[in-house]
């Protein structure tokens, strides 16, 4: 893989945004996921998340699961 003059990565987590699965009138009574940030040489998400969620049998009716990855860069920012 190559650099491209990127900052290394130092505390990653991954948000699971759960809520998008369901429809909005039960999304309210749940909350969202998330890993938690872990420093070190060689920092990984090493975190297995499982969630029950009913689903269509259909695929185009399926709905998307979003998620979103950051980084503490300094002092806490990502």
């Amino acid at each position: 893989m190559q650099s491209f003059g990127l900052m290394p990565i130092r505390k990653p987590f991954v948000k699971f945004h759960i809520k998008s699965l369901l429809p909005p009138e039960r999304a309210g009574a749940i909350s969202n996921i998330q890993t938690v940030p872990i420093a070190g040489a060689n920092p990984n998400i090493n975190t297995l998340i499982s969630f029950s969620a009913n689903l269509p049998v259909e695929a185009l009716y399926c709905p998307l699961l979003a998620c979103e990855v950051f980084d503490f860069v300094f002092l806490g920012f990502s």
